[in-house]
């Protein structure tokens, strides 16, 4: 029984230690796509510090095509930011 409300109190408890995967970047747009309304990019990060805490992998980063809701961007431009993987596995800019 002692065993049953441990194992129980685990798996209640194991969405309070979950993190959300970050990273701080400074990159390069590249492979600027526009079609019809909506633009996306790659970057190509020339700093990235992954999180001590909760890191985010920059090889997973760096496979990522962000949005650009307003497509006023253009290959060459700098961006930086922080990086953070959502609980639904999306990896966005913050």
């Amino acid at each position: 029984m002692k065993t049953l409300i441990l194992a129980l109190f685990t798996v209640i408890a194991l969405p309070a230690f979950a993190c959300l995967e970050e990273a701080q970047f400074i990159g390069t747009i590249t492979e600027y796509k526009k079609v019809a309304t909506e633009c996306s990019y790659k970057i190509d990060f020339s700093m990235y510090n992954e999180s001590m805490v909760c890191p985010l992998n920059s090889g997973e980063a760096s496979t990522v095509e962000f949005k650009d809701e307003s497509c006023v961007l253009k290959d060459g431009d700098q961006v930086s930011g922080v990086l953070v993987k959502l609980l639904s596995e999306e990896i966005v800019i913050e």
